[in-house]
């Protein structure tokens, strides 16, 4: 072989053994910097619109050294309420009518973030509130703007007596009505986003349910559940009323009190005669219902076992009878004294039979 062809055929080797080594470093692609560093999503966006005007978001990766990308077209938009704002794939965003919400995106289908974002005219802000009654919440309460910017506006309290109205500024006058209560009318200077809470005065009948009653609690639902003994459970209750405030104070069982809980609980009479009782609290897990370590209603039924009621109560009342259902919780608890949790047994039901009976 001349010299030439020892040449030749060395380099055709030392070639194929450049090119395996090549295909064998291009394994699993290590990702720069950039790539690798964590990182947090971001949207940039005004704090509020003009209904009918469009503003263009955006969304950013901010990595930890800094660096920003713009990933505006690799995330999924969405608005929590397209009556108010509508938000296009493209993060184009459009208010509709006055209000709040929050534009949300998804990035890479797991990082996420979202921002609030108002919808009013320019120069105007968002005024609520809570109305109440002795401190009772009055829901179902029309509020009305009678002068000033953003007159004609109104707004209603819900079930928690809150409201909200939005594209309000300067000086200005609102009337608070509901039938059974006297007008209330408030004057506010609104410069910015702001409360205004509102005290109403009854001034209607209002039934006196101050008493003595005999209590019955009957199970509803959830079949073979809980023993019979704990299915119909009677009790005598005491009830004090003061303005629209109920306080119930229980007796005829073997109730365990620990720290002025146990055998009491409040509630409210509506001007419709309706009432409400809220009978503790309890939470929720996969597994398990969960209440306080202290119920506002708990039972020893015998020396290892106890009976805990948790729920609100939704009654009509009469001069006779407070009537109606209790949406919640009645278990079974394998001790006497707290935590009272977990249940050994409940049953959790939206029919549960709530019934006093004057005496």
């Amino acid at each position: 072989m001349t010299f030439r062809h020892r040449l030749a055929v060395l380099t055709l080797v030392l070639g194929s053994v450049l090119v395996v080594s090549c295909d064998k470093s291009a394994g699993p692609i290590v990702r720069g910097p950039s790539d690798a560093t964590p990182f947090r999503l971001e949207i940039v966006a005004p704090p509020s619109i003009e209904p009918g005007a469009s503003v263009q978001l955006r969304a950013n990766v901010v990595r930890t050294g800094g660096a920003v990308e713009n990933v505006t077209d690799q995330v999924q938009w969405s608005s929590t309420d397209t009556r108010v704002l509508q938000v296009t794939a493209a993060g184009m965003a459009t208010g509709v009518e006055r209000g709040e919400v929050h534009v949300r995106v998804i990035y890479q289908q797991a990082r996420t973030t979202s921002v609030p974002l108002m919808v009013v005219p320019t120069g105007t802000f968002r005024l609520g509130g809570r109305v109440t009654e002795n401190g009772f919440p009055v829901p179902g309460v029309t509020l009305t703007v009678v002068d000033g910017v953003g007159q004609g506006l109104t707004a209603a309290t819900n079930g928690n007596g809150t409201y909200l109205m939005y594209g309000v500024a300067g000086q200005v006058r609102i009337v608070a009505t509901k039938p059974g209560y006297q007008d209330r009318i408030e004057t506010v200077a609104v410069g910015e986003h702001r409360s205004l809470d509102i005290e109403m005065v009854f001034s209607g009948r209002r039934l006196d349910l101050s008493g003595t009653y005999a209590l019955s609690l009957e199970v509803s639902g959830c079949d073979g559940k809980l023993p019979e003994g704990a299915r119909h459970r009677a009790y005598e209750a005491a009830v004090q009323q003061n303005g629209q405030q109920l306080s119930v104070r229980l007796g005829g069982g073997d109730f365990i009190v620990v720290e002025n809980r146990g055998d009491r609980f409040k509630g409210s009479i509506r001007p419709d005669d309706l009432v409400v009782f809220q009978i503790g609290e309890d939470f929720f897990t996969y597994y398990y219902y969960y209440t306080t370590p202290n119920p506002a209603f708990v039972e020893r039924l015998t020396d290892t076992e106890s009976l805990v009621v948790i729920g609100t109560v939704t009654a009509k009342g009469s001069p006779a009878a407070i009537s109606g259902t209790l949406i919640g919780t009645i278990g079974l608890v394998a001790r006497t004294g707290p935590p009272f949790w977990p249940f050994s047994v409940l049953c959790h039901s939206d029919e549960h039979r709530f019934e006093m009976r004057r005496k």
